[in-house]
């Protein structure tokens, strides 16, 4: 099965949501896989106040947690992701090295949900203007919020911004699947036309 909210939403504010449980095409009982791109858009957070998060999930719990905080201990802006039971933990590349956000900065999110164990891996992979990728980092077998499950609220795409006057965030072409979704286009391929055209070429080839 395979779910698609089309080719991305401009200025999406403080949070938006897209639910894809009970969808014709996705069990959120098997295993599935999402993926999207983000460009973070110019703001200001102070060292002490701001949170910017995708969850798989809701308020009344939280299958997967990934993004970056200023104010929750220990603030920074590596990017990092809940593990139940024992707190944050920052992404890390091969080397074992975290990655920082940076405005203006154009990102890959990957998160893979495991309902039948509670568990999820997630990366998070840095292109530059051109497409390059410069970074990725990742966390694998990460346990989600129990409650996430109980509760049914897995199955939910949300996007979580508290950060001060940054309310210009593009989300790119939000992809859902029960089978692994390729990974990021060939840098080349995106430094030609653009991450979004990118992910709508990827996506007819994928179709043929």
């Amino acid at each position: 099965g395979r779910w698609s909210a089309g080719e991305g939403t401009n200025n999406v504010g403080q949070s938006f949501g897209r639910s894809f449980r009970n969808s014709t095409v996705v069990s959120e009982t098997d295993k599935y896989f999402i993926q999207f791109g983000v460009t973070l858009q110019q703001g200001t957070v102070r060292a002490d106040q701001g949170e910017f998060f995708f969850i798989d999930g809701s308020n009344a719990g939280k299958a997967a947690e990934v993004g970056f905080s200023t104010s929750k201990s220990p603030g920074s802006f590596n990017f990092r992701a809940n593990n139940e039971g024992s707190g944050f933990v920052q992404l890390l590349d091969t080397g074992g090295n975290p990655l920082a956000a940076i405005w203006g900065g154009i990102y890959v999110f990957d998160i893979a949900v495991d309902p039948t164990t509670r568990t999820y891996d997630t990366s998070v992979t840095q292109l530059n203007a051109q497409g390059d990728v410069i970074a990725k980092v990742s966390a694998i077998g990460l346990n989600g919020e129990a409650t996430a499950y109980n509760n049914g609220a897995h199955g939910n795409l949300f996007f979580f911004n508290t950060t001060q006057n940054n309310r210009n965030t593009t989300l790119d072409r939000i992809i859902v699947s029960n089978s692994p979704i390729d990974p990021v286009p060939e840098p080349s391929v995106i430094g030609l036309v653009g991450l979004s055209a990118a992910f709508a070429l990827w996506g007819r080839r994928r179709r043929r």
